[in-house]
């Protein structure tokens, strides 16, 4: 086990910590979790202090058990699955779940719509952002809308947005979805931490630039039974966001580019240059038949054009016939200026941070320089020292 650090405490000691302080110690287990302990090993004939003598471990012999519920019931009222709850009749309350719709069937003009949350499947609640092999799969924090709803607001796949609620506002990249209702967005939460091997810098728990779910909701109301909080009801806006700080959206397909330049980096290397926009260091710009690093640098906030450098491939095969890459052979060969061609997004998942506390060493071979041009012209144009 891991040492609490600073004042941080286990779930468990908490909790046993307030049932003695509310005087509960015999209902939890005598007041001590070694006692909880204790007692959900008795029917294996184990006690703690018998696993802490023998921390190799301890072989018990256990009978497989399967749907048990058939001899002994399920731990309610009637032994069985209960949609009606018997347990909560005699205590009082009503016995089946009812909706106090009065906070969102009044909904304040401002607020139209209703925000819920939900976990991102590739993280633990709040940690593990800073993982790049799990970072990779969900780069930002997400909002989920609907897509009758992001056409009336011109919101399109991947764009910026920010959600406001009477509390304050965060900021989330959004999902379109056909199937979601039309009033209902789903954001998610947890998002505050930075991963350094991606170059993705943390995010502010407040402050314009933060994806903070939970600034958006609060505590105000409480279900009267189970005492939780509306985290996933609440009254919100929301509106694409515009700011030169944020790259644009990634389109969805293909799209004309036309090239505005060609130049000869070498005899068999052509820099190719077509009107484009911001994207990360590292990325590629997909063609219809194959992928080629960008270069140049990528956080332009005026960029207006994409610069790949194509090498002329030629080589010749074990039994002496000349062959080359057709595609490159093209590029070098008969592109020409004011020529369309069709490009997906920028993507990959090479990307290389362009600010880091950790040195960056750099191995690459021929025109296999090309995605580290990107990444040091980024880097000497935000100054970094990484």
């Amino acid at each position: 086990m891991v040492s609490s650090r600073g004042e941080a405490r286990s779930d468990n000691d908490i909790v046993f910590a307030l049932a003695n302080r509310l005087g509960l110690q015999e209902t939890f287990f005598g007041g001590t979790l070694e006692q909880g302990w204790n007692a959900m090993l008795a029917p294996t004939g184990l006690t703690v202090a018998c696993l802490r003598a023998r921390p190799g471990g301890v072989t018990v012999p256990v009978a497989p058990r399967e749907r048990h519920y058939r001899a002994i019931g399920f731990a309610t009222e009637t032994g069985k699955v209960e949609l009606y709850s018997e347990r909560l009749l005699k205590h009082g309350y009503p016995p089946l779940p009812t909706f106090d719709d009065a906070t969102l069937t009044q909904l304040d003009t401002r607020f139209p719509y209703v925000l819920t949350s939900a976990k991102n499947g590739f993280f633990c609640h709040s940690q593990h952002r800073s993982l790049a092999s799990l970072r990779r799969k969900a780069a930002d924090p997400v909002i989920e809308i609907a897509a009758a709803l992001a056409r009336l607001k011109g919101i399109a796949e991947q764009d910026w947005v920010r959600v406001t609620t009477r509390l304050g506002s965060a900021r989330f990249r959004a999902r379109l979805r056909d199937s979601l209702h039309p009033c209902v967005l789903v954001g998610e939460f947890g998002w505050w931490q930075d991963c350094v091997p991606l170059g993705q810098p943390g995010m502010p728990l407040q402050g314009e630039g933060n994806s903070h779910y939970n600034g958006l909701v609060d505590g105000a109301r409480r279900d009267p039974i189970s005492g939780t909080t509306p985290l996933r009801a609440f009254a919100c806006d929301v509106a694409r966001e515009v700011s030169h700080d944020l790259a644009p959206a990634r389109w969805q397909g293909y799209r004309p580019f036309i090239v505005q330049q060609l130049h000869k980096e070498r005899q068999d290397v052509t820099r190719v240059t077509l009107n484009g926009e911001e994207h990360a260091a590292g990325e590629a710009a997909m063609f219809a038949v194959r992928a080629y690093s960008l270069i140049g640098p990528a956080l332009a906030p005026d960029a207006a054009c994409y610069h790949i450098a194509v090498r002329h491939l030629k080589e010749t095969d074990a039994q002496g016939n000349s062959r080359e890459g057709a595609v490159s052979a093209f590029i070098n060969r008969h592109l020409r200026p004011g020529d369309r061609l069709e490009l997906m997004a920028p993507g990959g998942h090479f990307v290389i941070p362009y600010r880091s506390p950790r040195p960056l060493v750099f191995y690459a071979g021929g025109i296999g320089i090309t995605p580290f041009l990107s990444a040091l012209e980024t880097a000497a144009d935000a100054g970094s020292r990484a």
